[in-house]
């Protein structure tokens, strides 16, 4: 987090007299950088494991129902917490950091041309403007001066009798060099929160999500599935509703698999049902890391979270290919999913008399573990031999 200088111009004008009233101030506001903000988001690489008198911290944004962690504050004597420094762990999402900023566009200049600009304004300035203006350069550490378009454009005007009778070419020593950029600010409520986060890690929230259905939680396999697949395909609302409800309080991990698969054939109906905004349904939302309104699961997405998530079976890649091999030919090779080998049609294979395969990519050798070779090379260890 860094304070920047926002130049804030009301007005800059030539008077009745001849000369040039010009009224300019400035602000400091808290912003945060690109390289800070990623330190902010959530590590996905560390996964959070409840230890007992845990006490947990949950960030702006973080939707996770309370009445879920009823059972995991009784199992480790958890406390939820309002004050991060009580905090053993923290938790977010991907929002959170857009909860507690505001992104501005502004333009930037750099302090010495400002500077320059400022010393031919001063004689036309108010002595109060020019102290506050004279002490916060005298403070800031940073190389450029940030402004909006009007305050922009009211001290580099060029029909200024100031620009016109000192500066040759009107307004270049501000307008030099100049761009323009999008700035994280930072809300003022959230200031000491983002100064108490430096150097913590930030837990995912939807590690603790798969926390909290235990192992009581329905588990979607084949026939439950089928079951809510009949209830979205009903035209009546409330069994849409208790199909939210039942994949909302689902096994997640353990359900993955065929949750991705409803979102994928009914996104449509999920997105528009009022439950979707149930706080229960949008811890599961966050688990998946779906937006509100971007539902629909991908085929490689779901690959992709799969693996991810320690779930990925051989098994899981046939279903999806028995489910959706059509889809996949369709589209040819995703970053999921490659052809393999054409044959053609059977006429032309009852011409030839013949099975055909082309291969596109060849066969994948399975890596042997390095178990599996200590076992080897004991077996072959010439002290284990025996000799005739």
């Amino acid at each position: 987090m860094n304070n920047v200088f926002i130049l804030n111009s009301k007005y800059c004008q030539n008077n009745s007299n001849g000369g040039v009233d010009v009224q300019l101030d400035c602000r400091f506001e808290a912003a945060l950088t690109k390289d800070r903000i990623e330190t902010l988001k959530p590590n996905l690489n560390i996964k959070y494991i409840p230890k007992v008198a845990d006490k947990l911290f949950f960030l702006p944004g973080v939707s996770i129902p309370r009445v879920k962690l009823k059972q995991l504050i009784l199992d480790y004597n958890i406390k939820i917490v309002r004050d991060i420094k009580e905090a053993t762990a923290v938790f977010g999402n991907k929002h959170f950091i857009s909860k507690m900023t505001k992104t501005r566009w502004y333009h930037t200049i750099p302090v010495e041309n400002f500077k320059e600009c400022f010393t031919l304004l001063e004689p036309h300035m108010d002595a109060k403007d020019i102290e506050s203006i004279n002490m916060a350069l005298d403070h800031y550490q940073g190389d450029t001066v940030y402004s909006d378009w009007s305050s922009l454009y009211n001290f580099c005007n060029e029909d200024l009798n100031v620009y016109k009778n000192q500066i040759v070419n009107s307004g270049l020593v501000a307008q030099g060099k100049r761009s323009s950029v999008h700035i994280d600010m930072i809300h003022e409520d959230y200031v000491e929160l983002i100064n108490d986060l430096e150097g913590i890690t930030v837990y995912n929230e939807a590690d603790l999500i798969g926390e909290l259905n235990g192992d009581d939680a329905i588990l979607i396999d084949e026939e439950v599935f089928q079951q809510l697949s009949e209830m979205f395909r009903s035209s009546d609302t409330d069994n849409h509703v208790v199909a939210m409800e039942i994949m909302a309080n689902s096994r997640y991990k353990e359900s993955l698999l065929y949750l991705h698969i409803i979102f994928k054939e009914f996104y449509n109906v999920i997105n528009n049902s009022s439950t979707k905004n149930h706080v229960n349904f949008k811890s599961l939302l966050s688990y998946l890391g779906k937006e509100k309104y971007g539902l629909a699961s991908t085929l490689d997405g779901t690959v992709e979270d799969l693996k991810r998530r320690g779930v990925l079976t051989a098994e899981a890649l046939d279903y999806l290919l028995n489910r959706y091999s059509a889809e996949i030919l369709d589209g040819g090779d995703s970053a999921c999913f490659k052809v393999k080998n054409i044959t053609v049609a059977p006429e032309f294979l009852d011409e030839i008399n013949q099975n055909y395969v082309f291969n596109i990519v060849e066969d994948y050798i399975p890596t042997i573990s390095a178990e599996i070779d200590e076992e080897v090379q004991q077996e072959i260890d010439p002290q284990n031999l025996q000799w005739l």
